[in-house]
């Protein structure tokens, strides 16, 4: 994620700022806001000043879009700019209420919305960009009176001044270029698991805590869709070298995972799941010349931007075939343009699923073999493999279930 760096004569901070970002599970309900009130107040000290960085409640974003499709149905461009205007409200609900928790337990404090500091973004809506805070000065000077600063995540303003939101998970990227303009002493995400595991829990029985991993690892098991941190994020993170602490709700003072430059000296790390995924498979396009630019003009709008696309070794020489991943809201449009690319030979696979590992030090075909075994063995077809510098996905025909992650893990990762 690309951000204009300070300029002008911006305030330097008199303090050591640390930005806490909280998500929707974290916010759930009063209760839950008066947890992380405690946990904001705790975290205090003389010589620090805290940045609370809000999600909206949980499943509010969700209530809130499907309010929106009730009423519009249609994806106009007209339409997502109002969408955004709407879906950015819960981040301004869940920032006043914490503010009025944190009052409540005598912490100084106020909310922050994106206008108020000029968070500005390109008018890509629904998945916007911070490329700019330009009055962070406004909110550093709040702290000769305010402990603490909550700020809606999520949300940032165009150029003409229309709200755009910064896409799932962006409350992480707000939190990150907080950090980055407030010259933080680190950012901390709180989780409702106890930092970055093996995989998620939710797919895999026997995860372990991952304590350290290096910013190009995190960059890779965010954009394989793990739900840890927003690939926006770990982008900004890791260009600016800003160190991140990834923390436990349920016990803030545990280790929790450190990303830093270091690199994980076991490896493979982590596997994960990203289910329901449509592809698209071009096969036997000529190596050279413009059919996959011409495929890549054309889809540009639908593709599904942290599971990309690529190329992959035809049976014929100096030909290859070319994968697009769509995610499952686009599979109409991608099946409307179809028609444009009649001269290539194409076919369409819904409801697959990719399976990612990630590793510093993996032996990429050694570890790929072993996946291909666990699915032969349970008749699991394989569309494409993608082989990267630190990962491996493999694209499979139909769901892969948790069964299946489970011997994957248990005999990749925990053999370890």
């Amino acid at each position: 994620m690309k951000i204009k760096p300070p300029i002008g004569e911006r305030l330097q901070p008199k303090y050591d700022f640390v930005v806490q970002k909280f998500g929707g599970s974290a916010l759930a309900d009063v209760d839950k806001i008066k947890q992380v009130a405690q946990i904001i107040k705790s975290s205090l000290s003389e010589n620090n000043k805290i940045i609370a960085v809000v999600s909206a409640m949980q499943d509010q974003t969700n209530r809130l879009l499907n309010l929106c499709r009730e009423v519009s149905p249609n994806s106009a461009h007209q339409s997502q700019s109002e969408m955004d205007v709407v879906v950015s409200s819960g981040e301004q609900v869940s920032a006043g209420l914490l503010a009025m928790a944190l009052h409540a337990i005598g912490v100084s404090s106020r909310s922050w919305l994106n206008f108020q500091l000029n968070i500005m973004s390109f008018p890509n809506y629904m998945d916007g960009s911070i490329r700019d805070i330009q009055d962070i000065d406004h909110l550093i000077k709040s702290f000769e009176i305010y402990d603490v600063a909550i700020v809606a995540g999520f949300q940032a303003i165009a150029t003409d001044g229309t709200i755009v939101t910064l896409g799932r998970g962006g409350s992480d990227a707000t939190a990150a270029a907080l950090a980055f303009y407030t010259k933080s002493t680190r950012c901390e995400i709180f989780k409702d698991v106890p930092g970055v595991q093996t995989s998620d829990p939710n797919y895999c029985s026997n995860v372990k805590t991952i304590h350290q991993l290096s910013y190009r690892e995190m960059l890779e098991i965010s954009g394989s869709g793990a739900k840890i941190l927003q690939l926006k994020a770990a982008e900004l993170l890791m260009e600016h070298n800003l160190p991140l602490h990834i923390k436990s709700l349920a016990d803030p003072s545990s280790s929790g995972t450190i990303v830093t430059n270091c690199e994980n000296s076991k490896s493979p790390i982590n596997i994960s799941l990203h289910p329901m995924v449509h592809l698209v498979k071009f096969t036997n396009l000529a190596n050279e010349g413009s059919p996959i630019q011409d495929i890549l003009h054309h889809l540009k709008d639908v593709t599904n931007h942290n599971l990309g696309s690529f190329c992959e070794k035809s049976d014929r020489l100096g030909y290859v075939n070319y994968v697009v991943a769509i995610p499952s809201t686009k599979i109409q449009q991608i099946e409307g343009f179809l028609s444009t690319f009649q001269q290539y030979k194409c076919h369409i696979f819904k409801d697959c699923s990719i399976v990612s590992i990630v590793g510093t030090q993996m032996d990429e075909f050694r570890v790929a073999q072993k996946i291909q075994d666990i699915f032969a063995e349970n008749q699991i077809k394989i569309v494409a493999i993608k082989y990267a510098t630190l990962k491996i996905s493999i694209f499979t025909e139909g769901p892969v279930d948790s069964k299946i992650i489970d011997q994957i893990h248990d005999r990749i990762i925990n053999c370890n």
